[in-house]
């Protein structure tokens, strides 16, 4: 039960940089409330395959026909509804930082999404003082976190790691209007990407990817949204809505040819949960 604590309380200061020796004062106090075995540690969470049960409960079947396990007891999953009377504001948690750069990258049809990989040094974002590599990024349509209950027509997330192995991920949502300027770079790519083989893009440069003008995010801790839906990333949902034309997400949902031409999951319990905002 310690263990799971301590776990706890190091995924909060992560999220919003509170320290560590305050965060155990203040739960000390609440530790009898749990007992041994009802809290998970977040950073071990088991996960196995099953014939029987859905897709990290998405009702959503896998390419291959096969249905994934039905998570056990998820307290950190996502996507969320993002409410604005419910979150804290919290100016300490400090505008975005990131630091992208160019770098050679490849298109890839994951079956269930359509995915860019950065093969080199993209360079990373910082989070309270840690660098987290970026990795990936993937869309979803229509957008899977909806913010004052609004579901919007897509959303993109950025993926990143950290040398601890933690996950990060950043996500920007869509709604229709003037086309996207990264997915203007990759349209021909996306619309020809072949499901059984990766595609090299040459440098892809993601700091094409904009956030907007305004420096509002929404920040809270949960966990991938496609298997194994591992729990403990640090989520930053940019607040400003851009906007994506009708064809680009047309394009995206096309590319895929499997059942997943709609591929968000169902939003999921916030469960107590404290959802953050700067500024």
């Amino acid at each position: 039960m310690e263990k799971n604590l301590v776990s706890i309380l190091f995924l909060v200061h992560l999220l919003i940089g509170v320290p560590l020796l305050s965060l155990f004062v203040t739960f000390s106090a609440a530790s009898s409330d749990y007992n041994s075995g009802e809290v998970d540690s977040i950073f071990f969470q088991q996960f196995f395959f099953s014939f029987s049960f859905s897709f990290c409960d998405c009702r959503v079947q896998h390419i291959l026909g096969i249905d994934f396990f039905k998570l056990q007891s998820p307290t950190l999953q996502s996507p969320i509804d993002l409410l604005d009377r419910r979150v804290q504001v919290l100016s300490h948690l400090g505008r975005l930082n990131r630091d992208y750069k160019p770098a050679p990258a490849t298109v890839k049809n994951r079956g269930h999404d359509i995915t860019i990989m950065w093969k080199g040094d993209a360079d990373e974002i910082k989070i309270n003082g840690t660098e987290y590599k970026l990795l990936q990024c993937h869309w979803h349509s229509p957008s899977e976190h909806t913010i004052n209950g609004t579901r919007y027509e897509l959303e993109l997330h950025l993926v990143h790691k950290c040398s601890q192995g933690n996950l990060a991920v950043v996500a920007i949502v869509y709604k229709y209007g003037r086309p996207d300027r990264m997915l203007s770079k990759l349209f021909h790519h996306i619309k020809s990407v072949d499901p059984k083989q990766d595609k090299e893009l040459g440098i892809v440069n993601p700091g094409d990817i904009k956030f907007g003008s305004s420096r509002k995010y929404y920040r809270y801790l949960g966990s991938l949204t496609v298997p194994p839906c591992t729990e403990g990333v640090i989520w930053t949902i940019v607040k400003k809505v851009r906007t994506v034309s009708k064809e680009q997400v047309r394009a995206l949902r096309e590319a895929v040819h499997d059942g997943f031409e709609a591929n968000a999951r169902p939003i999921q319990p916030l469960d107590g949960r404290p959802v953050y905002q700067y500024p």
